[in-house]
């Protein structure tokens, strides 16, 4: 018998799999690559949001090679911005990064492709599947749940040595 967790995922990988199915050819090529700079250059967090207690997922790539920002732009719709100047000799240095259910819809379409960050995104839309059941007031059962869902991403994350929880 599932347990609930596993229900979730289970929940999840079928949405996943509905969402490569509705894809086109092109779609499906341009989120498989975008799984591999993720499996190879991102980070898939949790973090705690001060302002409400809550966590938040976020999926972030940073690089200094700024075409393959503008192209992973190009598929998400999503701009990326300078996070260092170029100062001295050093190269400039981009980000792009996504929350909440911007985050767990990008990582959903390329959940099937993923491999290296396929636990963490699991554990990443999870989070957001849950925090879409709960309405105005947080009980304690809910804030347990997100931070066992925190501690996972955490043991994933220091385990294939990203450090950032």
């Amino acid at each position: 018998m599932l347990d609930d967790r596993e229900k979730l995922i289970e929940n999840i990988e079928s949405q996943a799999q509905a969402y490569w199915d509705f894809m086109t050819q092109e779609e499906r090529e341009e989120y498989a690559w975008l799984a591999g700079i993720i499996d190879g250059e991102g980070s898939i967090i949790i973090y705690h949001a001060h302002k409400d207690y809550l966590h938040r997922l976020k999926l972030q790539i940073r690089m200094t090679h700024r075409p393959t920002l503008e192209k992973i732009s190009a598929i998400t719709g999503i701009k990326f911005r300078r996070v260092r100047e170029n100062h001295s000799r050093r190269k400039p240095y981009f980000g792009w990064e996504v929350s909440g259910e911007t985050a767990a819809s990008i990582l959903r379409r390329c959940l099937s492709t993923l491999t290296t960050k396929r636990a963490q995104a699991l554990i990443g839309i999870a989070l957001v599947e849950l925090q879409k059941t709960y309405m105005r007031r947080v009980s304690p059962a809910f804030l347990a749940k997100e931070e066992s869902l925190h501690q996972a991403m955490s043991a994933l994350n220091q385990e294939i040595g990203e450090g950032e929880t």
